[in-house]
């Protein structure tokens, strides 16, 4: 899935999704972004992980074939830095940069309790969401167009009571 407005996803829809890996640099690397969780999706659009709590509002969600080939997984352990500066410690090495050398795709477990970040726990893959970043428009191939209605505060409330998931070690 992939979460954005309205007008974006009738843009997309009609002439693929090339502009997409410029509308923010990506906690993960630069690239287009998707998930396997809709409500996870639908919070991007509503921005919900921004802070916006208030009203509601309307967000599309795609459903979008991904093709991918070399997947590289974004770790905490391997791609965080606990030396960077405190308005950096947050951010992964590849934060607005290209993916990793010889890959066409990134993975990550993301655990809210850190920012939204890479999960720190690898084992035994304890996680909230999943991000996965591919580097070509070229890879998605977007199949159907939802439009949701989102309630800010419910969406904040079930964001961050949401469950660790594990998947098997």
């Amino acid at each position: 899935w992939h979460g954005c407005s309205a007008a974006v996803a009738d843009e997309i829809m009609s002439k693929g999704p090339a502009a997409l890996a410029t509308l923010d640099a990506g906690y993960f690397g630069a690239g287009i972004y998707f998930t396997p969780q809709p409500e996870y999706a639908a919070a991007y659009p509503a921005e919900v992980l921004d802070g916006n709590t208030t009203g509601v509002c309307e967000a599309a969600l795609l459903l979008c074939a991904v093709s991918v080939g070399s997947v590289y997984p974004v770790t905490w352990k391997d791609d965080y830095n606990s030396k960077t500066t405190d308005t950096e410690k947050d951010k992964s090495k590849y934060f607005g940069k290209p993916l990793h050398s010889g890959c066409d795709a990134h993975h990550a477990l993301v655990d809210r309790t850190v920012g939204f970040q890479a999960a720190k726990v690898d084992t035994p893959l304890q996680h909230h969401f999943e991000e996965v970043v591919v580097s070509q428009d070229a890879q998605v191939l977007p199949i159907a167009k939802v439009l949701v209605e989102v309630d800010r505060a419910a969406m904040k409330k079930y964001i961050l009571a949401k469950e660790y998931k594990q998947l098997p070690s």
